[in-house]
């Protein structure tokens, strides 16, 4: 995805989770790398930690 469309999704009105829950990896990935997100996943906990 282009850094305008990742500026076009963030600004949209909408349900953004599910944008993003279809969206190809490798573009949820770019969105996130932009916003400055850092998701580490814990298997144990089943859980996933978010940093901004």
């Amino acid at each position: 995805m282009s850094r305008e469309q990742i500026t076009e999704l963030v600004q949209q009105p909408g349900d953004i989770t599910a944008a993003l829950g279809e969206a190809d990896p490798a573009d949820r990935a770019e969105v996130y790398r932009q916003l400055g997100l850092r998701l580490t996943y814990h298997p144990q906990q089943q859980k996933v930690r978010v940093q901004a």
